[in-house]
């Protein structure tokens, strides 16, 4: 299954408003469910307004093969200024339901949030954000529906990440500058611990030596692997090409061409 997202402007009674609309679509059958709207009622429950809809993000919440084919979860996430809110639909429902909320101040952040890495990643039970243009990371715990932040390495500022399954219940990370990044570092948090001071670069992966990175770590993992975009160094070199990197053993190889 895929999920589709799309965010227009209608006019209701002269007025502009913002319309957040979201397909589940299977390409097998090339069938798909458009999902209802969220009402205004909803947002405000929660104290959140339309134009909130601009700050948010979704994705799929891993069935781990309980669930037949068909059959699907999924969640919204969506922040003001003031506070972040995590939305729940599932394939058996008709309408969305509040899963956690909680104030940017209850979480120590005292700096204004701007924007959240639109991809979450899910690694046991527990989906991560990075907080755009900070070294911060918002971890919720689908068990408790806890909201929580915990520190980056210092130097994360300007750069995206990508948490995974490490094994044996560890963390790690890949991690590579937003623009002009030439190798991915890899991480790994030190005995189940989320304090700053425990993430410990074990590895760095240089990229092919004719390509630089565009910053792009697409979706994933599928597989076992993530994904990335090469950008020639040279402008005229010719097209950009993904890069699949194997969790495991950071071999890369090269998947196609971006054209």
């Amino acid at each position: 299954l895929v999920l589709v997202d799309c965010r227009r402007f209608t006019e209701a009674e002269g007025e502009e408003r913002l319309s957040l609309d979201f397909a589940v679509c299977d390409p097998l059958s090339r069938g798909y469910l458009l999902l209802p709207p969220m009402t205004d009622d909803l947002l405000a429950s929660v104290e959140l307004q339309n134009q909130d809809m601009f700050n948010s993000g979704a994705s799929f919440i891993p069935s781990g093969g309980m669930e037949d084919e068909t059959s699907f979860s999924m969640m919204c996430w969506m922040h003001s200024d003031t506070k972040l809110v995590v939305f729940f639909f599932s394939s058996g429902s008709d309408h969305w339901t509040v899963g956690a909320s909680t104030r940017w101040d209850d979480l120590g952040m005292d700096e204004l949030v701007d924007s959240l890495t639109l991809s979450s990643q899910c690694v046991y039970g527990c989906f991560y954000w990075k907080v755009d243009c900070t070294n911060k990371l918002l971890k919720l715990d689908m068990g408790t529906m806890e909201l929580s932040k915990y520190d980056l390495p210092p130097d994360h500022d300007d750069k995206n990440i990508f948490i995974v399954e490490a094994g044996e219940g560890q963390i790690a990370m890949f991690s590579q500058l937003i623009d002009g990044a030439t190798s991915v570092e890899y991480y790994n948090l030190q005995n189940g611990s989320d304090k700053s001071h425990e993430w410990h670069m074990k590895s760095i992966i240089p990229l092919p030596a004719q390509y630089i990175s565009c910053g792009c770590l697409i979706n994933g993992p599928a597989g076992g692997y993530i994904f990335l975009v090469g950008t020639p160094k040279e402008q005229d070199a010719g097209h950009s090409l993904f890069f699949s990197l194997e969790i495991k053993s950071f071999k890369i190889e090269m998947v196609s061409r971006k054209t």
